[in-house]
């Protein structure tokens, strides 16, 4: 399943704000989804960053258990020894100004599957448990900024990814036990909201 969004905001790390003037900060993002893998490419829609130059990728699987997997999407000898992993604790904030007490695992449980609060252990104890591993690949071939800012991408892309896994896990009554025909129903919806002016 392919899907185009664009996304506009201000919210973005703060070296990038300088780079990119206000009405500049329009991300473009392809996906192509195919569970249990999808790879997303981000780029700009401003004219000031080439997509030559500008580039995230995300590939991503899902796989049963919990990080069993020391290699899950096949990278090469290079890549593995260049790669940070990052283990996300969704039922911990990620610092204490990301805290928040309207989406926190911690004190969470769903009413129809009886999962949580979670703690710290909880992804060793519950079954079924899934992971989902991701490989981001960050690009910024812009001389003097180009490791600041993909850095700065890099932890902003952490946060993004925490706090919606953990917004993901306090809504899990809204989508636990749904079918792909009840989520297509859902993505038909919210695609009809979004095209209306």
């Amino acid at each position: 399943q392919y899907t185009l969004k664009c996304y506009t905001f201000d919210d973005v790390p703060a070296l990038l704000s300088v780079v990119l003037p206000q009405g500049h900060m329009t991300l473009i993002e392809e996906t192509w989804n195919s569970y249990p893998t999808s790879i997303s490419y981000l780029t700009s829609a401003s004219s000031l960053l080439s997509k030559s130059k500008f580039v995230v990728t995300c590939e991503s699987v899902h796989l049963p258990g919990y990080c069993e997997h020391e290699n899950a999407l096949g990278l090469s000898k290079d890549d593995l020894r260049r790669r940070s992993v990052q283990v996300l604790h969704i039922h911990r904030p990620l610092n204490q100004h990301a805290a928040s007490h309207q989406w926190d695992p911690s004190t969470y449980t769903c009413t129809k599957s009886g999962r949580g609060p979670l703690s710290d252990g909880w992804e060793l104890k519950q079954v079924p448990v899934m992971t989902v591993y991701k490989v981001m690949r960050i690009q910024f071939d812009y001389v003097g900024l180009r490791q600041k800012m993909e850095r700065a991408i890099c932890g902003h892309l952490e946060a993004v990814l925490h706090r919606s896994m953990r917004k993901l896990q306090c809504m899990s009554h809204r989508w636990y036990n749904l079918s792909m025909a009840d989520i297509r129903i859902l993505e038909a919806v919210v695609e009809f909201k979004r095209s209306r002016p």
